[in-house]
Order: C-alpha cells, then sequence, then structure tokens
C-alpha cells in the first residue's frame, strides 16, 4: 500500500514594535481558512478558523505550522499582542505553497484606558477591583453575565462568575493599590466599562467613542448600594431551602441568582439603584424553565433599590408534582378523554401571603388542562401545585357528567375514575308532535334546575348540528344511547332544518334505563350576510327577544352565514378591528327560509 504526504505549510514572520523596532515575546494568531467549491456551475464557499493565543516567538520570529488544506483555499490571517492593534494581513493562496515568509510586521501600540477606582462617600481608592471593557462587533451574538449566590450557614455571599457567550474585544485587569487599573483597547468603537468589587455596588459606564491614541483616563465611584432580603415560602408558608433566585435588572443581557439556605433566605446585597424584577426559577423534568411567583409570573416582582436602603420581600415557590390516574367506562379503558385540573375556590394560606395570591399562583401554575388519556386509560398531569383540585372530565370538548375531588399533597397524587353507563331512550319531534328521522341525539350534563326553563334556547344555539359521541335517531324518531350516569342530564338533538332542542332535565343512575324521553326540535331559518369593501371584520347577530343572545361568525370570500337560528327578530351588525362599532341592521327570520342581506365596512 503507498500512502500520498503532503507537507505542512509554514508561514513565517517576524513582529516588531512600530514605535521602537524592538521584538515582541509573545503574538495571538487568528488563522481563517476559506475554501470555494463550484459545483452544476453554483459556486459555494465554507470557512473555519483556528486560534492560538499568546504564542512565543524567538527574538520577534513568529513560526506557524499550519495543517494541509485542499486546493481553492485562501488564509486569512490575523496577528496581535497584549497592548498593540491587531494587524490583518491579506489573503493568501494556500495551493501548491509550503512555505510563506511574511517578512516584518510593525504593530502599533493601542491606546489605552487607564482606570481609577475609588469610594464615592470617601474618595479613597478600592484594590483588587475588577475592571473589564466589553467592545461589541459583528460576531457577538450574544453577553451575558452571571453571579451565583452561595449557601454559608445562615447566610449567602456572592460569588463572582462571569459566563460570556461569544463577547468580542473584551479586556480585563484589576486595580492595584492605588485603585488604577490600565487596559489596552481598540481604538474608534463605542464599548461598555464595567467595575466591581466585594463590598461595592457593580458599576457600568457607557463609552461612546473609546480612544483613537493615548492614555485616556477615566475615574470611577462606587456606591454600597441597597439591599434586598429575600425569603421563599411554599404556598403553605414553609421555607424552600436551596431555591435558585433570579434578579433581572435593567440590564437584558445580565442577570444575578442566588440559592436560598435552610430558612429559605438569601441576602441580595450591595445592589445597584434601579429597578429589579426578583423571581424563583425550577427546572422541571420536562427541561422548560418556569418561574413561578408574584403577580406577573412570566417576569417576577418589581423592587426598587436605593443606595443604603434594606428591603424585605416574600416571594412563593410553588412546588410542582404530579396527578395520576386511569379512567376506565364500565371496567374498560376510556381512551381519549380529557383531563382537566381546576384549583378550588381559593388556596389557603396560612401565612403572611394573601389568599388571593395564593389562590392566583395555584390558577396559574396549574399547567393541567387538555391533558388526554392515553390507550389505557392512563392520564399524566405534571406541573401541579400543591392544592386541592377538581378533576372533570370532557369527551370531544362536551363536559362528562362527573368529577372528583383531589388533594395534591408533597407525593403527588393519584385519582382512578370508573365511569358507569346507562341507557337513554326517548323520541324526537317537531313543533307540530311529528317525528323527525335521522336527528343527531347525545345526552350531555343538565343547565341548573331553576334556570333550565331560561337557558333552554340559548343553550341550544351554542351547540352545533353534528356532535361526536351521540347517536342517529331512526327514521320513526327514536333513539337509544348509552351515557354515563350518576348525575343530572338532558338530551340534545339537532338537524341541519331544526334549532338544537333540550329534553327536560333528568338522573340517570348508572345501570338505569329511562325511556320515553321527548325533545322538541322548532325549525330555524338561515341567515347569509354578504360584507363589502377591504379590511378584516366579523360579523355578529344578537337575539332581539328573550332572552337574549348573540354569536359572531368569521367571514369568508366576502360571506358570512348563520342557522339555523330560531325564528324572531334579530340585529346583524359589523364587529371592526380593535371593538370599534360598525353598522347594523335588524332582519326577520323566518323557519325553514333563508335571510340575506349586505353591510358594508
Amino acid at each position: 500500500m503507498t500512502l500520498s504526504y503532503q507537507a505542512a505549510l509554514v508561514v513565517t514572520c517576524i513582529l516588531l514594535d512600530a514605535a521602537t523596532r524592538a521584538p515582541l515575546p509573545l503574538a495571538d494568531v487568528r488563522s481563517t481558512f476559506t475554501r470555494s467549491t463550484t459545483n452544476l456551475g453554483v459556486t459555494s464557499s465554507s470557512s473555519s478558523t483556528d486560534r492560538q493565543a499568546r504564542q512565543p516567538t524567538q527574538a520577534g520570529r513568529l513560526i506557524l505550522s499550519l495543517r494541509p488544506h485542499p486546493k481553492d483555499t485562501e488564509q486569512q490571517l490575523t496577528l496581535a499582542a497584549d497592548g498593540y492593534r491587531a494587524y490583518e494581513h491579506a489573503a493568501i493562496a494556500l495551493e501548491g505553497q509550503t512555505h510563506i515568509d511574511l517578512g516584518e510586521i510593525a504593530l502599533a501600540s493601542a491606546p489605552r484606558l487607564r482606570v481609577r477606582v475609588a469610594r464615592a462617600d470617601t474618595r479613597e481608592p478600592i484594590a483588587e477591583a475588577k475592571v473589564s471593557v466589553s467592545v461589541p462587533s459583528a460576531d457577538a451574538s450574544s453577553l451575558g453575565t452571571r453571579r451565583r449566590g452561595l449557601s454559608v450557614g445562615a447566610s449567602t455571599r456572592v460569588a463572582a462568575q462571569r459566563t460570556r457567550r461569544q463577547q468580542a474585544g473584551a479586556t480585563s485587569a484589576s486595580t492595584d493599590r492605588d485603585g488604577v487599573a490600565e487596559l489596552a483597547l481598540s481604538s474608534g468603537e463605542r464599548g461598555a466599562l464595567r467595575v466591581r468589587a466585594e463590598g461595592f455596588a457593580p458599576s457600568r459606564v457607557e463609552l461612546s467613542a473609546l480612544p483613537t491614541e493615548g492614555v485616556v483616563e477615566q475615574v470611577v465611584e462606587l456606591i454600597a448600594g441597597g439591599n434586598v432580603h429575600v425569603r421563599v415560602d411554599d404556598l403553605r408558608g414553609r421555607p424552600v431551602a436551596n431555591a435558585t433566585l433570579a434578579v433581572q435588572g435593567s440590564d437584558p443581557n445580565e442577570f444575578i441568582e442566588w440559592f436560598t439556605d435552610a430558612q429559605g433566605q438569601a441576602r441580595c446585597d450591595h445592589l445597584a439603584p434601579g429597578e429589579y424584577r426578583f423571581s424563583v426559577k425550577e427546572k422541571p423534568q420536562d427541561g422548560v424553565l418556569r418561574v413561578s411567583t408574584g403577580n406577573e409570573p412570566e417576569l417576577g416582582v418589581a423592587v426598587v433599590v436605593a443606595d443604603g436602603e434594606t428591603k424585605e420581600l416574600v416571594l412563593v415557590h410553588a412546588t410542582r408534582v404530579e396527578v395520576t390516574g386511569k379512567v376506565t367506562v364500565n371496567g374498560e379503558p376510556a381512551a381519549g378523554l380529557t383531563i382537566d385540573l381546576e384549583p378550588a375556590a381559593q388556596a389557603s394560606a396560612s401565612h403572611s401571603v394573601e389568599k388571593e395570591l395564593a389562590g392566583r399562583l395555584a390558577d396559574t401554575l396549574v399547567g393541567s388542562r387538555g391533558r388526554k388519556t392515553n390507550r389505557q386509560g392512563v392520564y399524566r398531569v405534571d406541573g401541579v401545585v400543591l392544592g386541592e383540585y377538581r378533576l372533570t372530565l370532557r369527551r370531544d370538548g362536551e363536559l362528562l357528567p362527573t368529577s372528583a375531588t383531589v388533594v395534591v399533597g408533597d407525593g403527588g397524587a393519584r385519582c382512578d375514575v370508573n365511569l358507569t353507563t346507562g341507557v337513554v331512550e326517548g323520541l324526537v319531534v317537531d313543533s307540530d308532535g311529528q317525528p323527525i328521522g335521522a336527528a343527531q341525539v347525545r345526552v350531555a350534563g343538565s343547565a341548573p334546575q331553576d334556570a333550565a326553563s331560561a337557558l333552554t334556547d340559548v343553550m341550544a344555539l351554542l351547540l352545533p348540528a353534528k356532535e361526536s359521541g351521540g347517536v342517529s335517531c331512526g327514521a320513526d324518531g327514536r333513539f337509544r344511547i348509552d351515557a354515563i350516569g350518576g348525575a343530572e342530564v338532558v338530551v340534545h338533538a339537532s338537524t341541519p332544518q331544526h334549532c338544537v332542542g333540550m329534553s327536560a332535565p333528568f338522573t340517570l343512575q348508572p345501570h338505569q334505563a329511562v325511556r320515553d324521553v321527548r325533545v322538541v326540535l322548532q325549525r330555524g331559518g338561515r341567515l347569509r350576510v354578504r360584507v363589502n369593501g377591504e379590511g378584516s371584520v366579523s360579523v355578529f347577530v344578537e337575539r332581539l327577544t328573550e332572552p337574549p343572545f348573540q354569536r359572531t361568525a368569521t367571514v369568508r370570500d366576502g360571506v358570512a352565514e348563520f342557522g339555523p337560528l330560531p325564528p324572531g327578530r334579530w340585529r346583524v351588525g359589523l364587529r371592526m378591528p380593535l371593538g370599534a362599532p360598525g353598522p347594523a341592521t335588524d332582519v326577520e327570520v323566518v323557519a325553514g327560509q333563508t335571510a340575506e342581506l349586505a353591510l358594508s365596512r
């Protein structure tokens, strides 16, 4: 076997100080390799970057050994050294090259920023302050600075831990005993000067234009700042240890984190004056970051910090657990049912947090609507806060006539539901008592007895003509349907020509058969509205007779349709964007007919 060998490319140069011609001992090297290829007449390019920091030189002579690259590859070479401006060499074609000598390269001194850090009250210098300047560039996509709090006994100290992502042009130094630090800068660009010192609030100074040459002095005076002492409790008023407290200031790219101690406390000391938002974070199993505190759970609780002031803050951290269970119908798994968990009237709070806040927290943080049972009838609801809930079931959007109380504790909860059916038999007729064939029939929970008569027509209008989970009655208008027992129910029936009708409410017990249920349907009319003009609007109809009712439809291809509607007088109008009133008119709906009208935007 014969293996081909390709020699590495060697690039040499001599780095000198442009003013003194003295050789430079160290260099930072960045090599960018770009390759262009053409395929089927289409040219594309790809690039890669290799960085070598603080490469030693031999009396200024720098020797770079580069790995072989494919043909059609060019190299862009950038050389830099501490205290000097970067030098960029023109693109070098690498094909066929084994040694390239760039000769002498003189680096010009970079401008320098001399920062003096002192106490604002006494003007005394501050030693060991951390001073940094960041200069934005095109490839700096994000910048983050984070400080983490470490629990030490009953108190919390802040350990500085900087996290930077693609931060360009960043230089840093520490002040000496005279409070002075000197930094080499890029020239002619804006930047941000940050100063931090133990026992003082951090300072940020925006530099509108960095110096182009020489040395420029900047004085930064630090203040002690304000303090916020935070206690994190759960919904039962118990302290939450090791909770992650996130503090967001005015800078969206900077936040601070502390961990609470065993007493659920964290001391957020030496904050710069301004508004901060405090929130408690947690990382649930699904990997989605949630914030769980305050009147605005997404943003946290706002606190205005002033120099020399200390404020107390209590946050509520809602511990999340799982609620699981199995749903069966007559002992068989019930798949595809929707599980809803709704908090009880108000979550109880035994400590200083208002009950209203605790209730709002529970309602906001449950996140448990719309979970479905699988093929085995099993459901799993995660992210549930501690408290008491009402579990309800829906099938294809229809609330089933059953519910259960679930008390969620530290270990979560399990709630199994076994639904038992009964049989309902009856007849669908029109207003003259004649049977109506092929009507869609279903069973649903009833309205309250004292409001049943008033709500009959309104409930009918709210229901679409065809419902899944029901049956079609025969040509003789008779139906037989299995339905969930154990509650008061009604029978709904409808056809494309009739308004939805509802039987009188009755109680259906498990394994019971209820017969001779009668549903009377009223023949309805239809309404077709043509909308002229441009713009986004919707059309509404409002019943002018008792009981009042309003329905809205979207406009498709310039037309909105309603029906079947109960006969009578209706108001028809346009609903304009942002709720502005639009034109409206009255129309008479007649059974078995379609009323047509036009409205202009």
